[in-house]
């Protein structure tokens, strides 16, 4: 287990490091903040949960910056990253949308495929995105050093 010691006001406040991506370091500070701000929006989830996705979106940020990607935040550097890389390739084609839409039918009811394809196509777009994504972080798991200690619960 790393330690960080840093004063304040004469105080010592002590930080131990709970996952590393590379030379990067999550600090339970860091986790216990994101933790609580995910507890209000998907309440059932887990330290541990909310630890491996901060480490997913580290991996996937260094992947950016590796690739020369710039952003004002973490956030425009890894969206970046996923529209250039992952859902530029991706392409849906009418017959897919169709093949939804028909075993869909039954959701919508008397509405058309025109009206309704755009949605579609994003929502499969977005499957796909999601599937590739995870595939990629899985990829980048295998080649960066990633450990992330045992989590005593918050």
């Amino acid at each position: 287990m790393v330690l960080f010691i840093v004063e304040v006001n004469g105080d010592e406040l002590i930080n131990k490091v709970v996952a590393f991506v590379d030379n990067e370091a999550i600090t339970l500070a860091d986790l216990k903040e994101k933790y609580e701000k995910t507890l209000k929006v998907v309440p059932d989830t887990t330290l541990r949960q909310v630890a491996e996705t901060m480490v997913n979106r580290l991996l996937l940020k260094q992947e950016g910056v590796r690739l020369k990607i710039v952003g004002d935040s973490d956030d425009e550097i890894i969206n970046k990253y996923i529209d250039m890389s992952i859902r530029a390739d991706i392409v849906v084609n009418y017959e897919e949308v169709e093949a939804f839409f028909n075993k869909n039918r039954a959701n919508f009811a008397d509405i058309e495929l025109d009206s309704v394809r755009e949605d579609i196509e994003k929502l499969l777009i977005e499957e796909e995105v999601n599937k590739r994504l995870q595939a990629k972080v899985e990829e980048l798991k295998k080649r960066t050093y990633v450990e992330i200690h045992k989590l005593d619960a918050p």
